[in-house]
């Protein structure tokens, strides 16, 4: 190819030119929908350089020093792999609406994007070029709806957007475990319980709602822990230890834990142990006896010293 050749450009319909430009001048685009470039894709497109030279020519803006590139990054980073100095390119002078545009709808249409960087193009389409989830639609030929729905992966949680990156899990797992964001440690637990079991979306949402209604049921055991009438009914249990039991002495679920090194019982349910019986039992009566004497309006040095404390 000669270093300039006039040619027709479908975006404009004006006359372009089509200039060789040092790789070495050439910068990402500030608009970039993609975030990985996987290497064996590369490498056959290098390879593919090699034998036939970058068929269809990039297109750059003037930057100080070099060229933005607002098309075609994966075809540059082919060309620096194959060893090209020079690569075609078209010139243009365009504004950031327009370079956003042109970037998005070349790797939407080229459908080599996955669904995180999907929903980042159509975040800049939006962000960018002030455009609307429908009008959004109607150019990548995908319902509002079906927008809307790619769009939310976005706020996935890093984690999950990752395994998303890597096609481990698909948005149908990711939405489920996004209910899980508010506490990242059962989030950590329940992406590596679905990466390791290969669980299907089906199977990850009923382990999600799980682990959130043992959550919930947790607040409700401690609300009750901390209850006035609970806490004599426990002074009976922990002068009495059951150091193996069937039942959860608290809730009665048989979701026991036992440890034969530590001589522990653990209830998966609501938490409950009979660990440190006598620490409990000590803090236990004082807040119990502190709470009665309230109760009955009594005050004396006990109840003057714990007013506005922090009971165990």
């Amino acid at each position: 190819m000669s270093e300039k050749e006039p040619v027709k450009h479908a975006d404009e319909g004006q006359p372009s030119t089509v200039s060789m430009i040092a790789v070495d001048k050439l910068v990402p685009g500030r608009y970039q929908a993609r975030i990985s470039y996987p290497e064996e894709k590369l490498k056959q497109l290098a390879d593919s350089i090699m034998k036939d030279g970058v068929i269809q020519p990039i297109i750059v803006c003037p930057v100080e020093n070099g060229f933005e590139v607002c098309a075609g990054w994966g075809r540059v980073l082919a060309s620096r792999m194959a060893g090209m100095k020079k690569i075609p390119a078209l010139i243009r002078n365009l504004s950031d609406a327009e370079k956003a545009k042109l970037g998005v709808m070349e790797n939407i249409q080229r459908q080599d994007l996955n669904v995180v960087e999907t929903a980042r193009g159509y975040e800049i389409l939006q962000d960018t070029c002030k455009m609307t989830q429908e009008e959004i639609g109607r150019a990548v030929g995908r319902t509002r709806d079906a927008v809307a729905q790619t769009l939310r992966v976005l706020k996935f949680p890093k984690e999950v957007q990752n395994l998303l990156l890597e096609g481990t899990i698909t948005p149908s797992h990711g939405e489920a475990l996004t209910r899980l964001s508010s506490t990242p440690e059962q989030l950590m637990e329940a992406m590596g319980e679905v990466v390791s079991k290969k669980l299907t979306s089906t199977q990850t949402e009923q382990l999600v709602a799980g682990i959130l209604m043992r959550t919930e049921f947790r607040k409700d055991m401690n609300k009750y822990i901390n209850s006035e009438e609970f806490l004599v009914t426990l002074l009976y249990y922990l002068k009495f230890p059951i150091e193996r039991t069937e039942f959860c002495p608290l809730c009665l679920s048989n979701e026991i834990e036992y440890s034969a090194l530590k001589g522990l019982s653990k209830c998966r349910e609501c938490g409950w142990n009979n660990d440190d019986t006598d620490t409990k039992l000590m803090d236990l009566t004082r807040r119990a006896r502190f709470l009665l004497l309230k109760k009955k309006g009594i005050k004396n040095e006990f109840t003057q010293f714990w007013e506005g404390r922090k009971l165990p």
